[in-house]
């Protein structure tokens, strides 16, 4: 709902923003009563869960891609939007946020559920194209660099070898 209110006060002042919501969960009629209650104009709720290449299709519509959730442990959302090069915001209760996201460089980490501090980032990024472009080549930078499956596969054996040891 934050997101919603953060959008919102953005889509007073700028027309030509759409917010789209993909996913399924307990709030999604929470959401849907909130957009129009806000009478949200470009506001789109895609409630079905889709198979990755019509997920990258997705990605590769959006200008930025905003997790601004509540608690996450690990939010693959993240390295998704990322590898599809697209600036990231996401709240600190993200431990993908945290570990991705270099604030200022790919996207920012904001307080969690505090709209007007992610209205000011998305502000931020819906006014300057050049910003998100540069942050969204960034965001692919670092994903490639340093979340690659390789990494990914080095953790995991580090892990099971530390289990291992622990035992």
């Amino acid at each position: 709902e934050y997101l919603l209110y953060a959008y919102g006060k953005l889509e007073q002042e700028c027309d030509h923003i759409a917010l789209m919501v993909v996913g399924s969960g307990p709030l999604k009629f929470l959401l849907k009563d909130l957009a129009n209650s806000l009478k949200l104009k470009n506001f789109i709720v895609n409630l079905l869960i889709f198979p990755l290449q019509e997920l990258i299709k997705l990605y590769s519509t959006a200008d930025i891609f905003v997790l601004p959730t509540l608690e996450d442990i690990w939010g693959f959302v993240i390295n998704e939007a990322m590898a599809c090069g697209l600036p990231v915001v996401a709240t600190r209760a993200s431990q993908a946020a945290r570990k991705m996201i270099h604030s200022g460089e790919n996207g920012y980490i904001v307080k969690e559920a505090d709209s007007e501090e992610l209205y000011h980032v998305l502000k931020k990024l819906v006014y300057n194209s050049r910003r998100r472009e540069k942050m969204g080549e960034k965001s692919r930078e670092i994903v490639e660099r340093e979340f690659d499956a390789s990494h990914m596969v080095n953790g995991f054996i580090s892990a099971i070898k530390y289990c291992i040891k622990k035992r």
